[in-house]
């Protein structure tokens, strides 16, 4: 338990746990092509033409 515990300390100490991952797996972690279509189609819902009803107050 002990063992655990320092080796635990020492990774978050020294962050040695950041330098583990490469920037390949980040890659394959995260779906770049998922998250660009998903980007672009909340870009067109915000810019699309929005037709507002005449106000009934006039």
């Amino acid at each position: 338990m002990a063992v655990v515990s320092v080796k635990l300390f020492c990774s978050q100490y020294f962050e040695d746990y950041k330098q583990s991952r490469t920037e390949e797996s980040l890659e394959n972690i995260i779906n770049v092509a998922k998250l660009k279509n998903t980007t672009e189609k909340r870009n067109d819902f915000i810019n699309e033409d929005i037709s507002l009803p005449n106000d009934p107050s006039f």
